[in-house]
């Protein structure tokens, strides 16, 4: 933004001598240069710059407080066998006089205003090299404590969970899609009515765009069993982590980006923030409330509920937890979301227009 802004900058450093600036101050400046009146700022911008200043000092001393805090000492203390030329003394001293950038911008306005945004655009540098090496030290230590086995079991099974929802998600949307196009074709018998499949259709998308998304995951694993305890444990862990992914919506033109598929994807982030962007050809996209048009995302809330197929009864979980009561802790956590999801409709109807008919409010009383 400086970089755009320099003749503003300057005529600043000029005007404020007008001012009383506690930044700038008329003796310094160059008494034979004079600002053409067409660069000088308003009292306004003024102020606005002096704004930005002050917010950019706020920042940069949150930063460096941080950068002298105790778990950076930590972090440099766990990890000086890599760096054993190079302790958090010697970072901490190399950093002091070059982040200390209150006073020495200050006195850079006075003496070479025109090159203000140069000096923010070096300070912003220098914080950033700091901050990286500071990012590169914990990363280490996390390497260190982190059972890769556990960590890559973790992602096979979440690798798992994720494929069902992108594809369980795809069908649904296409199929909710493509009732837009059904008029003259034979549709199912809950929707007789070509008009009705449509409204219904728009209150799913309008529903998912606005709450998000219910997955119901279903098992019938047995705690008892080592093996089958195991896959739910593992189960639920996935789910965790489903509940970081969001679904987004983009248009493509031309050719699908996967033979035959009018609907195809890409995946992009990290586990803590995953993305998965679905590509639809133009007259699918459309259809698409206008905040999934215009970029927004749809959450995810995932769901489980299990019964086992086996007897459980005498069988303990751990901590003298019954496999049953283990089970039952799964099922009350998952009616929880679901209730909260319930509550995030509207009840008994929601801000789309979609109604909770009284079979659906019975059921739901049947639930809890």
């Amino acid at each position: 933004d400086c970089n755009s802004n320099r003749n503003s900058i300057a005529s600043f450093s000029s005007i404020c001598s007008s001012h009383c600036s506690s930044y700038v101050h008329s003796d310094d400046l160059d008494s034979g240069d004079e600002m053409p009146s067409s660069v000088w700022l308003s009292h306004e911008k003024q102020k606005k710059l002096h704004s930005f200043l002050e917010h950019l000092f706020s920042q940069v001393d949150s930063i460096t407080s941080m950068l002298r805090g105790v778990g950076v000492a930590r972090a440099f203390e766990q990890t000086k066998c890599f760096t054993p030329a190079r302790g958090l003394q010697e970072f901490q001293q190399e950093m002091e006089p070059r982040v200390n950038c209150a006073k020495k911008l200050r006195l850079h306005i006075k003496q070479d205003p025109w090159n203000l945004p140069n000096s923010v655009q070096a300070l912003t540098q220098t914080i950033s090299k700091y901050v990286e090496e500071v990012k590169t030290r914990l990363l280490l230590v996390l390497l260190q404590y982190t059972d890769s086995e556990i960590q890559l079991r973790r992602d096979m099974v979440f690798c798992q969970s994720l494929v069902a929802a992108v594809c369980a998600f795809s069908e649904h949307l296409l199929a909710v899609l493509n009732q837009f196009h059904s008029v003259g074709v034979e549709l199912d018998q809950d929707f007789p009515d070509p008009q009705e499949a449509q409204e219904t259709s728009r209150r799913w998308l309008g529903q998912i765009a606005s709450a998000g998304l219910l997955f119901h995951f279903q098992s019938l694993l047995s705690p008892n069993l080592t093996d089958e305890q195991a896959m739910l444990e593992d189960t639920q862990v996935a789910l965790i982590d489903l509940e970081k992914v969001t679904f987004y919506f983009q248009q493509f033109e031309g050719e699908p980006m996967v033979a035959n598929m009018p609907i195809s994807y890409q995946v992009e982030g990290t586990r803590q923030a995953l993305k998965v962007c679905f590509y639809l050809e133009s007259y699918y996209f459309a259809h698409l409330p206008f905040r999934l048009k215009n970029g927004g995302g749809v959450k995810i809330y995932p769901v489980l509920f299990t019964q086992a197929l086996e007897s459980m009864e005498g069988y303990y979980y751990r901590d003298n937890v019954s496999v049953e009561e283990y089970q039952a802790q799964i099922n009350a956590a998952s009616l929880d979301k679901v209730k909260q999801y319930s509550k995030r409709l509207g009840s008994p109807s929601f801000s789309t227009g979609l109604t909770i008919n009284a079979q659906q409010q019975q059921h739901l009383k049947v639930i809890g």
